[in-house]
């Protein structure tokens, strides 16, 4: 696991050498990013199946895909849904070690820390 986890942040954050000047990737041109925006939709739109456009209608089914890729465009959502599906496949995978993923969280991880939320800890409703 400690192998696989190593290989998931060089891929990643590969490692640099400090003493080189660090490029950043060239920035695409408008106009590339928007042909392949608009082929990424239609994609998207393409990969509902007929059964589930039909019993959803097919307008209700283009406004959610649409809904969806306007999400995903998005960098900040993107990371946490990484962030998410990453915290999901964990706990699956190491279910035995429950406790110990919670204890980790309380101390390390709960949002309460930063001042934020946290539905691990919300308070129900006073009734």
């Amino acid at each position: 696991l400690a192998e696989f986890v190593a290989y998931l942040r060089d891929s990643v954050w590969p490692p640099t050498d400090p003493t080189q000047p660090t490029t950043q990737p060239g920035e695409r041109a408008m106009e590339t990013k928007m042909r392949t925006r608009v082929l990424c939709r239609t994609m998207l739109l393409g990969s509902v199946s007929e059964d589930l456009a039909q019993f959803l209608g097919n307008e209700t089914t283009r406004r959610g895909v649409l809904r969806v890729f306007r999400l995903l465009q998005e960098e900040r959502f993107n990371r946490r849904f990484v962030h998410f599906l990453l915290e999901a496949i964990l706990c699956q995978l190491f279910r035995s070690h429950r406790a110990h993923w919670e204890s980790l969280f309380e101390k390390q991880l709960c949002p309460t820390k930063t001042g934020r939320s946290c539905r691990a800890h919300a308070t129900p409703p006073s009734v």
